[in-house]
């Protein structure tokens, strides 16, 4: 067995060179965010955005999000790992076809309830299961911590697919392709995507040529059906409010409200890699019975986001005016309960991961069907009573109750606290008033707004002195050590 030593060495060095790629690709998309708002008009843009909900709520659904059981698969069939991804990958091309067969059957129906053309229909249905694949393989290369395929994926094929959306949009803007501009926004960027993600099944079902197809789909349908529920209800708290915002209010409005909910991506490019990287460490440690190193490390995460969470909301009205101009200055008091909401999301991951690697998968998707119902509701209503700046606020709270109830399960299923609750609230809630209160500084010069986001970092370093000490003090006798074993 690797030492406890060895394991976080290679996971810092590893997660780190994972965090970092996947912060400048992702990034990329958003640096063009700019110059989607420009070439579209907000119903357009609005519209986009829509079929990008679809998707990503499609996804689980048709799937049956067999990728999750990838994450704790590997302590199960240690060798035959990439047997069963394979396997895995395998079952889900046969979902996807059953579904598409459906839809194809019922093409007018479904075009008619997702309000889609019927190329989008088209895109959706091949996009679903290449992207199912790229996220089994992903999993996989993580879970080894092993980055560079899906770093090399990732930095090649994204930054193309954006390439070939933003090339056709300046082509259509220049010949006044005006009804053709939602194809070349969406099929310039998902057709090159669906066929790298095609690329990628077929390399996994050839890399593992399994032997026991039945018992593996077996295995990763347990594990993963109690599951579905959580990625399910999860999604819909991600992407329902600005479906219901289209429905009941508008395209355009749709449009307003998903730019706020593009600038929240900034933390969330961050806090997504970050949790790429940390995941396998945190089963490694709970493999192992080491909870007590969990703590201290995942504090700090917390603090930090939420301190990146303040600066984002600080600088707002200059995000706002840079990606989408003068058409999406509304979308500035958005922002604050935006961004919190990813924060607590992100909070919440370490009291479902717990569940999940313990196969108490039925804990979290109870949960998540509880608070994507309220959800729904509390969306409905606060739309319809103060408008769509509502929904916001109605996100945000769910994923804090979110917190709360996800806690309390792990409780049940561990006997006891391994992620420290308590705490997690206080966190969430002070960061949150925090947030709120810097919307009140819109209206002032924005070098007092930057002045104020000075004095918070100094106060932040100043707090959390001791704790950034430590760990800069274990990191440099990480660095020595390694050293001496070099010699």
């Amino acid at each position: 067995m690797e030492s406890k030593e060895n394991l976080t060495k290679k996971a810092l060095k590893a997660g780190s060179f994972y965090i970092v790629v996947q912060f400048i690709v992702r990034g990329l998309s958003f640096l063009v965010t700019p110059i989607y708002t420009r070439l579209l008009t907000t119903e357009q843009y609005g519209i986009v955005k829509i079929f990008e909900s679809w998707l990503l709520i499609m996804v689980p659904i048709v799937t049956l999000g067999l990728f999750r059981s990838v994450e704790v698969a590997k302590y199960d069939y240690r060798e035959r790992f990439n047997e069963y991804v394979s396997s895995i990958v395998k079952l889900g091309l046969i979902l996807c076809i059953g579904f598409s067969v459906i839809c194809l059957v019922a093409k007018d129906f479904v075009c008619k309830i997702l309000d889609f053309t019927p190329w989008m229909l088209y895109i959706m249905l091949v996009y679903i299961f290449a992207e199912f694949a790229i996220m089994a393989f992903q999993r996989r290369e993580k879970q080894m911590m092993r980055y560079k395929n899906t770093v090399i994926f990732t930095s090649v094929f994204v930054p193309i697919s954006i390439f070939v959306s933003v090339a056709l949009l300046i082509y259509g803007n220049k010949n006044g392709a005006t009804d053709e501009m939602l194809f070349y926004r969406i099929g310039g960027y998902y057709i090159p995507y669906v066929l790298a993600g095609i690329f990628i099944a077929i390399v996994v079902m050839l890399q593992g040529k399994s032997n026991t197809l039945v018992e593996d789909w077996k295995y990763g349908l347990k594990f993963s059906i109690p599951l579905i529920a959580e990625l399910v209800s999860i999604q819909i708290m991600n992407q329902i409010d600005k479906i219901m915002i289209q429905k009941m209010v508008g395209d355009s409005q749709a449009g307003i409200y998903s730019l706020a909910t593009t600038i929240s991506y900034i933390i969330w490019i961050i806090e997504d890699s970050v949790w790429g990287a940390w995941q396998p460490w945190l089963y490694e440690k709970l493999d192992r019975n080491e909870e007590s190193d969990i703590n201290k490390p995942w504090n700090m995460m917390m603090h930090l986001f939420g301190i990146i969470s303040i600066g984002l909301v600080a600088i707002a009205p200059e995000i706002i005016l840079i990606l989408g101009g003068t058409n999406y200055k509304a979308a500035v008091y958005l922002i604050a309960p935006l961004v919190v909401s990813t924060l607590f999301r992100f909070y919440s991951y370490s009291f479902s991961a717990v569940q999940n690697y313990q196969k108490k998968t039925k804990f979290v998707a109870i949960a998540t069907v509880i608070v994507m119902m309220f959800n729904v509701v509390a969306n409905y209503v606060g739309i319809k009573i103060w408008g769509y700046v509502a929904a916001a606020y109605a996100t945000t709270f769910s994923y804090f109750v979110l917190i709360i109830v996800l806690a309390i399960f792990e409780k049940k299923v561990t006997r006891k606290i391994i992620m420290p609750f308590r705490k997690t609230i206080l966190i969430a809630l002070a960061y949150f008033g925090v947030c709120e209160l810097f919307i009140l500084t819109y209206n002032l010069h924005f070098t007092i707004r930057y002045v104020l986001i000075i004095i918070v970092l100094l106060a932040f370093f100043f707090i959390n002195r001791k704790s950034l000490f430590a760990l800069l003090k274990m990191l440099k006798k990480k660095e020595k050590n390694s050293r001496v074993e070099d010699v």
